[in-house]
């Protein structure tokens, strides 16, 4: 009896321990394409991670890597969600990017979103 307990508290522990790397997550951005016209970053969002109050210049169009939601904080203390589909894009527009925002991922899993940013060409 005392050797399967101690066999279970360690097959336990293991668990855990596999859990809790599975589980861990930094939110980040990378840079995939920064040139005058065309930026494209992946941002890597956790779950329940926020990105801090920030503005975009641009429109730009997102692709989910995941069915999630989105809920966009503004500084004034309004927000809106954001339903995002797995791999179908999603367009922001220009206006709604230039009010202080946060992103917060509220879907309960992590998140690698594309995000292309529409630069205004002029012909």
């Amino acid at each position: 009896m005392k050797l399967s307990s101690t066999l279970f508290v360690i097959l336990l522990s293991s668990y855990s321990g596999f859990a809790f790397c599975k589980a861990s997550c930094a939110t980040k951005k990378d840079q995939i394409i920064d040139q005058p016209d065309v930026k494209v970053w992946k941002t890597r969002l956790c779950r329940r991670g926020v990105i801090d109050y920030h503005t975009h210049k641009n429109a730009r169009v997102i692709i989910s890597s995941e069915n999630a939601i989105l809920k966009i904080l503004y500084r004034d203390g309004s927000y809106e969600l954001i339903k995002l589909q797995k791999g179908m894009p999603k367009y922001l527009t220009k206006q709604e990017g230039q009010k202080p925002h946060e992103d917060i991922n509220v879907s309960g899993h992590n998140l690698d979103l594309t995000v292309i940013d529409l630069e205004p060409h002029t012909v």
